[in-house]
């Protein structure tokens, strides 16, 4: 995990400067001062930014008991989450959701739901559903990534944790907000629409951060940026590897600190095959666990590779080679029985596009970055329209997701997410 992390903090790719959408909170760069103007810089120093202690208690619930016996990851099969509790208060909750991958515990959505705590909200922190935790203890299939379908256990999901926290704690819930960053936003964006037709929660607000607007796109971008590594040596992987790791171990014992980040990343003089290989990786070795976890569900056959009790590392390494194109086509589609539907359909029903009856909905609040990585100049304009001037916060730099620490974004979310 440690080495992961390590490999997070210095990925480096470079994007372009899309020009500034035209709306009530656009910052210009002379305004923001942020530290980093390349993209992927950015994104990746929030990596660095560990969340250390707070007011968070970690629960555990079964959902699918029946998931206790998955050979080979016995006993994995509870969803944990983080509850920061407003003790013996009436106070609104909100759920925090986080990106591809990510744990209740990724610091990205830790920080932020300190944040929400300190504002007087309880908060509930949940695994993204691209987490092989997720996959295991809630996903249907095994192998969630269609979102119209994840959408659906995801909202059950919200709907348990509330039950149990209200039943068990006596927790005292006033109303409901949600947010979420990267595919967290997106899926939040889903859960809101789904809501509107339950009338479970009556969501107050919703917040996405830098949310993947057209899934399509976003897969590709990353897909491309871990094919860069097959133009780079393994020995100087290695050195990269081993670089990284023992500047990210300095990092994670003396903390945050950015002259260090920019003075190994001017030492390693990064090419951007190298660049875009180290993001990718990342992402990479996200979605594999989460293709092992699925193959032990269910098995389509797809990993060739055999396994034990002792001899594992091998099937992983298979699972890690499988793209995210491949995951799609190859054990998401098939497992829903929608192999033979075209691809661009399923994918463009998982995307911010089809949630067109959230338009202009008055709660609904949009924070990215104008040069992050996963949007085109066309999706940037399409969230711009989507909430509406007002609602729509766009700074000029962070890459994806890279901003959640910097001052003016935290003052900026705090605006919005304020108690009346």
């Amino acid at each position: 995990m440690r080495t992961v992390l390590y490999l997070v903090i210095f990925s480096l790719v470079c994007g372009l400067l899309p020009q500034n959408v035209a709306n009530a909170h656009t910052v210009s760069a002379e305004e923001y001062q942020f530290p980093f103007q390349d993209p992927w810089i950015a994104s990746i120093s929030s990596a660095a930014v560990i969340f250390k202690g707070g007011a968070a208690e970690r629960l555990e619930l079964e959902v699918r008991p029946e998931r206790r016996t998955v050979k080979f990851i016995e006993n994995r099969n509870k969803v944990i989450f983080n509850l920061f509790e407003q003790k013996g208060k009436l106070a609104p909750l909100v759920f925090v959701l986080g990106g591809t991958g990510a744990t209740a515990s990724s610091s990205g959505a830790m920080s932020t739901a300190q944040q929400m705590f300190d504002l007087g909200y309880h908060v509930v922190t949940l695994p993204s559903s691209m987490n092989y935790q997720y996959a295991i203890s809630m996903s249907g299939t095994g192998a969630p990534g269609y979102i119209p379908n994840d959408k659906k256990e995801y909202y059950n999901l919200l709907q348990v944790v509330s039950a149990h926290l209200t039943k068990t704690k006596n927790l005292q819930i006033e109303n409901y907000s949600i947010m979420g960053y990267s595919l967290g936003g997106l899926m939040a964006a889903f859960l809101l629409d789904e809501d509107t037709r339950k009338q479970v929660f009556n969501f107050k607000k919703l917040v996405m951060i830098d949310p993947a607007v057209d899934i399509g796109y976003a897969i590709d971008v990353l897909d491309n940026a871990y094919n860069a590594g097959t133009r780079i040596s393994g020995g100087r992987k290695e050195f990269i590897n081993s670089y990284v790791f023992s500047v990210g171990s300095d990092i994670l014992d003396h903390g945050f600190d950015i002259a260090k980040i920019l003075n190994a990343v001017d030492t390693l003089k990064l090419t951007m095959d190298e660049r875009q290989w180290l993001v990718g990786y990342n992402f990479r070795k996200d979605l594999g666990d989460v293709v092992f976890a699925s193959q032990q569900v269910n098995d389509l056959g797809i990993l060739k590779s055999k396994i034990g009790r002792f001899e594992m590392n091998s099937r992983l390494e298979e699972a890690r080679s499988i793209s995210f194109n491949q995951y799609m086509r190859e054990i998401v589609f098939p497992n829903l029985n929608m192999k033979n539907m075209p691809l661009e359909n399923l994918v463009q029903k998982s995307s911010l596009f089809s949630l067109e009856g959230l338009r202009n909905n008055p709660i609904v609040y949009i924070f990215t970055n104008a040069d992050d990585y996963i949007h085109r100049q066309e999706d940037i304009q399409f969230m711009s329209d989507f909430v509406g001037k007002n609602n729509f916060y766009l700074y000029p730099d962070g890459g994806h997701v890279g901003n959640l620490w910097f001052p003016k974004n935290r003052s900026d979310l705090e605006s919005v997410m304020r108690l009346k």
